[in-house]
This record gives C-alpha cells, structure tokens and sequence, in this order.
C-alpha cells in the first residue's frame, strides 16, 4: 500500500478496527500514517480516549455502526427522542448530528430513500453543550456489537498501557514521523 502511496496511484491509507496500541505499531514501523480509521462508536460506545488519540495524530475518526445496529432500542430511545422532539429531529439524526460535532465522520448504511435524505438533513440544528453532555452518559464503554469477540472490550480500561506505549515510541516519531526498525525476531 506504501508503494502506491509513493507512486500516486492512492491518497491515503486507511484502516479500520485498529486500537491506538496498533495504530502507534503501524506509525513506528511504516512511512504513511494512516488517514482514517474506522471503528465502532456510536452512543453506547463512544470511545473518547481512541478519539483523542486519533485526534493527536492527526488521523480521522469514522464510526462504523454510527447507529448500533439498533441495539439498545437507538430509534425509540428516551434521551435521544427527546433531544429530538426539542429540534423536529429524529433518534438517527440527534446521533449523526452528535457525531458531526465531536468530529467524528459516518456514514449511515441505509436502502430507504427516505431514511438517506434524512440522515442528510442535520446540518441545520446543533446540539448544546447539556445535550451533548446527556449522550454522553449513555457510554457503556464496551462493544455491542462484538460482544465476546476478543478484542472487543473497553479501550478505557488499558489507556494507561497505550499511553505508556505511545510515549516510549514517540522517538521513533520525531522528524517527520520517520520509520523505526523493526525489533529483532528470535
């Protein structure tokens, strides 16, 4: 991918349900920083310390099931209706109006022309910083989605460990993100 990265054959290198610990490997060991990185976030896990990271490093946050998959009963929750009832606004567009304004993309998946033009009309409210603050206590801090999965629990829980990780590889880091070799194999 580098290589064609190098030749202009693509823009940018993107990945998708990478942890910062496996982030920060993929920036210590290779050239291109990857542009985007696509994870699970949505309401019920909304992973504030990978969107920082990613922030940090200059590295796009899109949410992958920016709707749950409608668990937890998104469409018809309590908290988001009635944030929405307050703007003329559906539960899916409090949540994608939620996500515009902490920065991270999504795209909604959806067959439904009428659902697609609504997931579209959100740029002419914004939520204030009360409501911003009430999703944010729906955080459960872990997956929905990839229940029992390995890999799929709180990032929350091991932040210190990736911090201590990113920390110790930032020399690799300095000027201009330079590439590292690789550690020894026994």
């Amino acid at each position: 991918m580098e290589e064609l990265h190098e030749e202009g054959k693509i823009r940018a290198i993107g990945v998708s349900n990478f942890h910062p610990d496996r982030v920060m490997d993929l920036m210590v060991h290779n050239d291109v920083v990857p542009a985007v990185n696509q994870i699970e976030t949505h309401p019920f896990y909304q992973r504030t310390d990978d969107a920082a990271f990613l922030d940090e490093h200059d590295i796009q946050h899109e949410s992958w099931g920016p709707f749950a998959e409608g668990q937890n009963n998104i469409f018809e929750h309590d908290v988001l209706t009635t944030i929405g009832d307050r703007y003329d606004k559906s539960a899916a567009q409090v949540v994608l109006r939620w996500l515009i304004q902490r920065e991270i993309v999504a795209i909604p998946k959806s067959v439904h022309d009428e659902r697609i033009a609504e997931n579209f009309d959100v740029f002419d409210f914004e939520l204030i910083s009360a409501e911003m603050e009430t999703i944010s206590e729906l955080d459960e801090g872990e997956s929905m989605l990839g229940a029992g999965l390995p890999g799929h629990q709180s990032c929350a829980s091991s932040y210190d460990r990736r911090r201590d990780a990113r920390n110790s590889c930032k020399r690799g880091l300095v000027a201009g993100r330079t590439r590292r070799s690789p550690p020894e194999r026994a």
